[in-house]
């Protein structure tokens, strides 16, 4: 079970390995139609931290390499998604 500290600790953890990768990040920018600002402001909330857990569930090529190299189980970013969704958004991770 995650807490909601724990799931934006995975999200913050997401958007790294997201970055990481120019195309990966380009695709998720053309995705959410956000630029790099607003994706910054995105890591500072819950429902933006939300936003990134569900964009990589519905992705299964992303999922899986992020959690091959984060060492996870593929179901952890959906149940990190359930914590964040259960919880208000308190405008800051």
């Amino acid at each position: 079970m995650y807490t909601p500290e724990q799931a934006e600790i995975l999200a913050i953890q997401v958007l790294g390995y997201i970055a990481g990768t120019e195309e990966e990040l380009q695709r998720l920018l053309t995705a959410t139609g956000m630029d790099s600002e607003a994706l910054k402001q995105c890591a500072q909330s819950r429902a933006g931290l939300a936003g990134v857990l569900d964009y990589i569930c519905q992705d299964e090529s992303i999922l899986l390499g992020f959690c091959e190299a984060a060492r996870i189980r593929p179901d952890e970013p959906m149940r990190a998604l359930h914590a964040l969704q259960k919880t208000p958004d308190s405008g800051a991770a």
